[in-house]
């Protein structure tokens, strides 16, 4: 593994943390701050996003350009696709 690969899984787990904090104090404030679904379905959106930006730095480093951008598209776009989830439901569920 190289060194850029293991600064950018660190700075992905911090940059996970910060996120899944400001959401959790949001959620918070208006009252929805139950980890089921509302705190599962965010963190699974972080993770397959964060996951799928890993995928492509790991894949970039060893030079497999194909690789990268079907880690974008498959991970990253089904962690989208989960926040548009989380979206909806947080925001219709009382």
């Amino acid at each position: 593994m190289h060194n850029i690969e293991l600064l950018m899984f660190l700075i992905m787990g911090v940059l996970i943390m910060g996120v899944q904090n400001s959401i959790h104090r949001k959620l918070k404030e208006i009252g929805k701050a139950n980890f089921w679904p509302h705190g599962l379905l965010v963190l699974l959106a972080n993770l397959f996003i964060a996951f799928g930006l890993l995928w492509a730095v790991s894949s970039l480093v060893e030079h497999e350009t194909q690789a990268a951008m079907m880690g974008i598209l498959i991970f990253s776009g089904f962690g989208v696709i989960m926040a548009i989830i989380a979206y909806r439901v947080i925001s219709t569920h009382k």
